[in-house]
């Protein structure tokens, strides 16, 4: 509920009727929340555990884009705008997630305000990340944008393999194993 609030108090109905909407899940590793070209059916946050997303590249080969920590609101545009989705949302570990349909958003949507001030704080969260992440791979060097994932993502090494990491951050598994190197020195 936290995640969806950004701390600010909801009316009692709206949280009522929130949570009458809202299924929690704890589901196995591995598991897939988004599968290209699916419509995607729900939104979803992790309350516990971590989810990767990713697509593929023309030439075939996975491109990581985005790691998702508890508390986060995971919200495709494909979800809204009802196309195929081009990305896949897979778990990493075992996870405990909400979500709420398209329908159960739609009916929140027809009956309370409350839920356009939520999406709208979900999609500024989007775009801020965006920018960020595009001034990272801009501005910061790989020891760097290193050193920021593992502060965001404490212990993520232990959690996906070091070519998610690498791709994650726009490098080679190879240039990854040699900053490694040379940050534990």
């Amino acid at each position: 509920m936290q995640a969806l609030t950004k701390g600010n108090s909801l009316p009692i109905d709206f949280s009522d009727r929130l949570l009458k909407e809202l299924v929690v899940l704890r589901l196995p590793k591995n598991h897939h929340l988004i599968e290209a070209p699916r419509v995607p059916e729900f939104v979803f946050c992790i309350m516990e555990g971590l989810a990767v997303s990713y697509r593929f590249t023309d030439a075939g080969k996975k491109r990581i884009e985005h790691f998702w920590k508890p508390g986060q609101i995971i919200l495709s545009r494909s979800f809204c705008d009802r196309i195929p989705s081009s990305e896949f949302l897979q778990l990493v570990e075992g996870s405990e997630v909400a979500h709420l349909s398209y329908d159960s958003v739609q009916r929140l949507f027809d009956h309370s305000l409350e839920l356009f001030s939520i999406y709208r704080n979900v999609m500024q969260g989007y775009c801020d990340d965006q920018a960020e992440r595009f001034d990272d791979l801009q501005l910061l060097n790989g020891v760097r944008r290193f050193e920021k994932l593992i502060r965001i993502f404490p212990g993520i090494e232990q959690l996906v393999p070091q070519e998610y990491i690498a791709s994650y951050l726009s490098m080679t598994p190879q240039s990854l194993s040699r900053i490694k190197r040379g940050h534990r020195s």
